[in-house]
C-alpha cells in the first residue's frame, strides 16, 4: 500500500525551541486520531548517544573502526525501523502520525564531518539505511538532502521546521547540556565546543527546508506560501499568538478540543521510572501550569544578552555562544520570514 503523506507530520526542532511546550499546546497525548508514542518521537537519540559514548562526535567518519562502524549502522537501521514499525501500525489503524525529531539527530554521518572539517575531509558515500520495498526499488539522495533517509521516505511526511531565537535557545542549549553531562561525570570542554558548532547551528533545518521547498516545488514567502508544507513556526508566535496554534493544529488535522493552554505540572517519567535527562529538557515546562510569556524573544539585543553571558558563564563560554549566536543569525531570519503567521482563524 502507498504511504500517505497526508497522514505523517514531522516536527524538526532542536534543543530548547520550545518543541515540548507546543507539543503540549497541540494536545497530541490527548488527541483521538494521533499515534502515541513516547514523547512524541527521538527515535534516533539512542544513535546520538551511542556515538558520544564511543568517541565518534569529532572522529571522522573515515577513521571509524570495522567494529565503529557496525555498531553505528546498525543504531541507525534499528532506529528506523523502530520509526517505520511505528507508522506501519498507525496507519493499520488510521492514525495521523506526528513525530518530533531534532533535525541533527537526522544528520547522515558524510555530511556531519564535511561541515566539521571541509569537503574534501571525507572520500566515501553517504550512508544509507534499508528501507521498505514499498517506498521504491531504487532509492536516491539528492543534492540537498543531508539526512540519514532516502528521497523517497521523506517526501512522504509533511514537514514542519521549529525555530527560535539563537540567542535564547542557544545558551539555554549550553546550561542542559552542563547539567546533563554532569550526570555522567563530564565537562563542556573545548573538543565538545567543535561539536557544538553544528549543534548549536541552524545548518540542518535550514538545508533541509531548502530542500523540502525545492522539491514541492514552493516559492517566495507570500502569506499563501508560508501555510503550505514545509511549513515554519516560531517559538515566539507559539507562545504569543495562540492562533498560529489553532492554524497548525487545523492543518495536522486534530481535534481543537484536545488543544491545551493551561494544563497541570508533572513529571515526565518513562517505563516507571524517571528519566533523569529527559527530565532536565522538560524541566521548565513540567513546573509550569501555562504558556510562560517572558519566554518569549521580542526585541532581544544579542549585545544585552552577551553581557549576561560573561556573567554567568565567564569569557570563553560566553565568547563561543556570541560566535555561535550571531553565525546563525542569517539562517534564523531566513526561516523566519517564511514562517506561519498570525491571523483570524
Amino acid at each position: 500500500m502507498a504511504p500517505e503523506r497526508d497522514r505523517r507530520f514531522f516536527l524538526l526542532s532542536h534543543p530548547r525551541s520550545a518543541s515540548n511546550l507546543l507539543v503540549r499546546m497541540l494536545g497530541l497525548d490527548q488527541q483521538p486520531q494521533v499515534a502515541k508514542r513516547w514523547l512524541n518521537g527521538y527515535f534516533f537519540i539512542e544513535s546520538y548517544f551511542l556515538s558520544d559514548k564511543l568517541g565518534l562526535r569529532l572522529k571522522n567518519v573515515m577513521d571509524w573502526t570495522d567494529d565503529e562502524r557496525t555498531q553505528m549502522r546498525h543504531a541507525y537501521q534499528g532506529a528506523f525501523d523502530t520509526l517505520q514499525n511505528h507508522v506501519s501500525e498507525a496507519e493499520k489503524e488510521g492514525k495521523i502520525v506526528f513525530v518530533k525529531e531534532h533535525s541533527y539527530l537526522l544528520l547522515e554521518p558524510v555530511h556531519q564531518f564535511k561541515f566539521h572539517y571541509g569537503e574534501d575531509s571525507v572520500t566515501e558515500g553517504p550512508w544509507t539505511l534499508d528501507v521498505h520495498e514499498s517506498y521504491g526499488t531504487n532509492l536516491t539522495r539528492s543534492e540537498g538532502n543531508i539526512t540519514l533517509l532516502p528521497d523517497e521516505f521523506l517526501d512522504t511526511w509533511n514537514p514542519i521546521f521549529l525555530i527560535r531565537h539563537p540567542a535564547l535557545m542557544f545558551p539555554s542549549f549550553y546550561r542542559a547540556m552542563v547539567d546533563v553531562h554532569k550526570m555522567d561525570d563530564r565537562e563542556v570542554d573545548d573538543d565538545m565546543w567543535v561539536d557544538m558548532n553544528i549543534l548549536m547551528s541552524l545548518y540542518c533545518p535550514r538545508t533541509t527546508y531548502d530542500w523540502y521547498a525545492k522539491r514541492r516545488g514552493k516559492a517566495g514567502d507570500s502569506e499563501d506560501q508560508r501555510d503550505v508544507c514545509p511549513i515554519v513556526v516560531d517559538a515566539d508566535d507559539v507562545i504569543n499568538h495562540p492562533e498560529v496554534v489553532l492554524k497548525l493544529s487545523d492543518k495536522i488535522g486534530l481535534d481543537r478540543d484536545s488543544l491545551r493552554f493551561t494544563w497541570e505540572a508533572k513529571i515526565i517519567k518513562e517505563d516507571g521510572e524517571i528519566n533523569l535527562k529527559s527530565q532536565r529538557m522538560l524541566s521548565t515546562l513540567a513546573a509550569s501550569q501555562a504558556v510562560l510569556k517572558d519566554k518569549a524573544a521580542g526585541n532581544i539585543d544579542i549585545d544585552v544578552e552577551a553581557k549576561k553571558w560573561r556573567e554567568e558563564f565567564g569569557e570563553k563560554v560566553a565568547e563561543n555562544l556570541n560566535r555561535l549566536v550571531r553565525s546563525s543569525m542569517p539562517d534564523y531570519e531566513y526561516l523566519k520570514d517564511k514562517r506561519m503567521r498570525p491571523s483570524q482563524v
